[in-house]
């Protein structure tokens, strides 16, 4: 997450790009319930799942 180019603001990341290219995001976790499941799906790192990072394909 850090090595990659993201978007701040002060010290907070909310979004960067992943390794294969894709966006992921930070958005608060009352909108991961009303979220459509068609474009972004939430991120797994290794076995934990990022409660509130969803990721967009490229």
């Amino acid at each position: 997450m850090f090595r990659n180019p993201g978007l701040r603001t002060g010290d907070k990341t909310f979004g960067f790009l992943g390794h294969d290219g894709e966006l992921i995001v930070k958005v608060p976790r009352i909108e991961l319930g009303s979220m459509s499941t068609g474009n972004a799906e939430q991120v797994t790192m290794g076995k934990r799942t990022m409660r509130e990072w969803v990721v967009f394909a490229a």
